[in-house]
């Protein structure tokens, strides 16, 4: 399993993506805190993720909400089997464009179908 943060403002919600229409999806699952995406053999699964603020320390917390001037930073953990998937997610027409991603300083290639401004 592999994951990602995505960081958003008090509009972030899994509802959001619920909305979207995932390229080659065949199901969808929703509960309370939790939404998955199913394909053949892959899966995404967005995760509210509340506890994030006591994960970090406070200096690389407070960087984050610099980078991204956003006050009051809402968090929702994005797992993945495999780096197609999330850039097929990320790279969607319908992924929105006013979030940020986390990939803890891990370098997944990613500015080719995101914003690099927005991948911290």
């Amino acid at each position: 399993m592999q994951w990602i943060l995505i960081i958003g403002d008090n509009t972030l919600s899994l509802n959001i993506f619920e909305k979207m229409c995932f390229q080659d999806c065949i199901c969808k699952y929703q509960s309370e805190n939790e939404l998955q995406i199913k394909y053949n053999n892959e899966y995404a699964i967005f995760t509210i993720y509340e506890d994030a603020k006591n994960e970090f320390e406070y200096s690389e917390y407070e960087e984050i909400k610099r980078k991204t001037k956003i006050e009051n930073l809402n968090w929702i953990m994005l797992k993945y089997s495999n780096i197609v998937i999330l850039k097929k997610i990320i790279s969607a027409p319908d992924f929105p464009k006013n979030l940020f991603l986390y990939c803890d300083g891990v370098n997944l290639e990613l500015e080719n179908v995101f914003d690099k401004s927005r991948i911290i």
